[in-house]
């Protein structure tokens, strides 16, 4: 009688809500959270990186909502993406297939000249990627989930310790040297 009671001020939702929420609500939390993240390397990563990793991450958010089940899909689609996003936003250039590739030697070769500039823009956005997806697991627990927000909370507290910012610039602590070699915590200024 009592669960009649309480479920009789509830509305029943719908199973599009409740697959909107349950499946890809925390997913798209992750990202926002690892967004903040890698922001952590704006002084250290290269603006082709950047580029490359925010693509990466649009259209992983992208898939995460079209596709919601098919893990392996969503992992080949957005990996795909990572591939684009290489393609598109750095200095690429096809060298063009060999007369033939006989041999593993010649296909090695190949392989080596056309995916070097790959390197490490492919590498940084697939990570992240994973990144994404190992955090997204993570937080399908209510445990998990409080663990993996402190996590990132204190990540971002102890980044903010030990590097100050100026104007948007992340650089590193009071102990660091300045542009002309003086140090602000050994002189006191």
């Amino acid at each position: 009688m009592n669960t009649m009671i309480a479920s009789a001020g509830r509305r029943v939702e719908s199973g599009y809500f409740r697959r909107l929420v349950l499946e890809r609500l925390h997913r798209l939390f992750v990202i926002v959270i690892v967004l903040q993240l890698i922001q952590v390397f704006k002084n250290y990563w290269w603006p082709e990186t950047y580029a490359v990793v925010y693509a990466s991450v649009a259209a992983a958010a992208a898939i995460e909502l079209l596709v919601s089940r098919a893990f392996a899909l969503r992992i080949v689609l957005q990996l795909a993406a990572v591939l684009a996003a290489v393609l598109i936003f750095t200095p690429y250039v096809w060298t063009g297939w060999p007369e033939a590739l006989k041999g593993w030697e010649a296909l090695r070769a190949f392989a080596i000249v056309n995916g070097k500039p790959f390197h490490p823009f492919f590498e940084i956005a697939a990570g992240v990627v994973l990144i994404i997806h190992y955090m997204a697991y993570l937080g399908t627990n209510k445990i998990r989930a409080i663990g993996f927000i402190l996590m990132s909370i204190a990540t971002l507290a102890i980044i903010d310790s030990f590097f100050r910012s100026s104007c948007g610039r992340i650089s590193p602590g009071p102990w660091w040297p300045d542009s002309d070699g003086s140090s602000s915590f050994i002189s006191g200024s």
